[in-house]
């Protein structure tokens, strides 16, 4: 190197990095020289975060540090600081870092949604007398999304299903893990759902919805004293986040609801126990719902009722998908001061309507609009002729049909009033035209069937009763159907 430079002369003093000094912050690079291709050509660039703001006659540089949180490089929701030759982005007071998006460099921060509320239960128990008295429970419930790393199955986003109990049931057993929550803590996964924006991300893409209501102390917590509530919801709710976080948990939304309620009710009336009494509804879709008198908010219920006392005021609701009321399937429903479950006018039930719940007319809505299917074998059903006499009209045609018979019979309704009981099969139709080969919406057939269980004459969906409806006649309120002169 040295001959080329003393046959080349002075002007090419410069061959090489190792004699070329580029000054502070900067590095020297070698590359081919356009004008002489066998030699290289040292040249001078700032290192990364550094700009040159002179260049000496000898080629060194002046490079100085570029103070990257002028130039915007961290988001709104982040707060920068600048370093020698670089900068740091860190999150702001209500925002935490979103580490699972795999989007740029530095991700904007996460809101945390902090509300500073409590929510107050009270609750009914009974004593020897029967009069009841009001106990009082407090404690704080967070609702948080969470993103998960459970992989999206069909049928996840439907409450009762296997696929959602499954995703439920890990991602519940995964956060007792993270939180290690002490005796009285409930974790309840309400939801999932998957965000088609969080498909590229390492995790499945599926942001869980989970509730969890932790008990107040109230020997170590002054329930009346709202500075140290708020101090009490703070605690919590950092300690959560933290919690999460170290698990890994992506920390997506979290807010603690409802406010302090301290009246007490005198109690008053109770309805019978309605789900003791029918227990298979709880064998459908959808989900159940209670708030109780004093209670702020709704709670989720999956047990049988066994046992269970329904003060005047309880109320109730019945969604087959949660969070997304549905008029045309979903019902709420009341206990009334006269003691009796009445149907609410709405899903806040905030008015009644004068319709008591029955369980033939309801069970579609708790089974979600579904079919119920008729057994193939059933009991003797009672001689609802008899027992309905007034209801019963000489008017229009009878027709009588068993298993075993090759077609139905026209048949007398006094000779219907003196059956004795009625085999599982038997068919009945009423039709007020006989001549006609329309059937008409006045016109009816009902069946002795099971369904559900339960024995009872069930409604035809035609005249040929291939099918049942799940819901038996009424005699009393469908008499405008037997008699053909009104």
């Amino acid at each position: 190197m040295k001959l080329i430079q003393s046959l080349l002369g002075s002007s090419f003093a410069y061959l090489s990095c190792e004699d070329k000094d580029c000054g502070e912050n900067a590095i020297c690079q070698e590359s081919f020289s356009r004008d002489w291709f066998f030699m290289s050509e040292p040249s001078c660039q700032c290192l990364k975060g550094f700009v040159s703001s002179e260049t000496s006659p000898d080629g060194a540089l002046n490079c100085v540090d570029i103070n990257e949180c002028d130039l915007g490089y961290c988001h709104a929701t982040q707060d920068c600081f600048n370093v020698k030759g670089g900068f740091q982005c860190t999150c702001k007071d209500g925002y935490v870092e979103n580490r699972n998006l795999l989007t740029f460099e530095y991700a904007p921060c996460k809101s945390v949604q902090l509300r500073e509320v409590v929510e107050v239960r009270k609750r009914r128990q009974s004593v020897a007398e029967g009069s009841g008295e009001i106990v009082e429970e407090t404690v704080v419930v967070v609702e948080t999304t969470l993103g998960t790393d459970v992989e999206w199955v069909a049928g996840m986003d439907t409450p009762g299903s296997e696929a959602f109990q499954t995703a439920a049931a890990e991602v519940e057993n995964d956060l007792i893990e993270a939180l290690n929550p002490e005796e009285g803590t409930e974790i309840e996964v309400t939801g999932f759902s998957q965000d088609g924006a969080r498909k590229r991300r390492s995790t499945g893409g599926v942001s869980a919805d989970v509730e969890i209501t932790i008990p107040v102390n109230e020997d170590e917590t002054d329930t009346s004293d709202s500075s140290a509530i708020t101090a009490l919801v703070e605690e919590i709710q950092e300690t959560i986040v933290a919690s999460l976080e170290a698990a890994n948990f992506t920390v997506e939304a979290i807010a603690a609801e409802t406010e302090t309620e301290t009246t007490f009710v005198a109690f008053t009336g109770e309805c019978d126990n309605f789900f003791e009494a029918n227990p298979e509804i709880f064998n459908g879709p959808g989900i159940f719902r209670r708030k109780g008198v004093n209670w702020t908010k709704y709670h989720k219920i999956s047990s049988n009722g066994a046992d269970w006392k329904i003060p005047e005021g309880t109320k109730f609701t019945h969604e087959c998908k949660p969070k997304s009321w549905n008029p045309a399937k979903d019902i709420a429903f009341m206990c009334d001061s006269d003691d009796k479950i009445k149907i609410c006018k709405d899903e806040f039930c905030g008015e009644l309507t004068d319709r008591e719940l029955e369980i033939e007319k309801a069970a579609w809505r708790f089974n979600c609009g579904k079919e119920s299917v008729e057994e193939e074998s059933g009991g003797d059903c009672g001689n609802i002729f008899e027992k309905f006499s007034e209801v019963f009209d000489d008017s229009g045609n009878w027709k009588w049909y068993q298993e075993g018979w090759k077609r139905a019979w026209n048949v007398d309704l006094a000779e219907l009033e003196e059956l004795d009981a009625i085999s599982y099969g038997t068919v009945f139709t009423h039709q007020c035209d006989k001549r006609s080969k329309k059937w008409r919406k006045k016109d009816i057939a009902f069946k002795c069937a099971r369904v559900d269980g339960n024995d009872g004459f069930f409604k035809c969906k035609d005249r040929k009763c291939e099918t049942v409806q799940n819901k038996m006649i009424r005699p009393k309120n469908m008499s405008w159907r037997f008699n053909c002169e009104e």
